[in-house]
């Protein structure tokens, strides 16, 4: 499980972003930003194996 953000931390992380919150929005940057971090380790965990990179593939044909 991921710890998540407060929504103290997003607002800082929104303004050194340069991304103005509206007040009262801050909770809801927050649960955006952990479903974000989620979906993003759950990719991580993804096992490729030897599948060559998209480059490799020709669509084309």
């Amino acid at each position: 499980m991921i710890n998540g953000l407060t929504p103290e931390q997003a607002a800082q992380w929104a303004e050194r972003a340069g991304i103005p919150l509206r007040p009262g929005r801050e909770e809801i940057a927050a649960a955006v930003a952990d479903g974000l971090q989620e979906s993003i380790a759950s990719l991580r965990e993804v096992d490729f194996g030897d599948m060559p990179a998209a480059g490799a593939f020709d669509a084309t044909t």
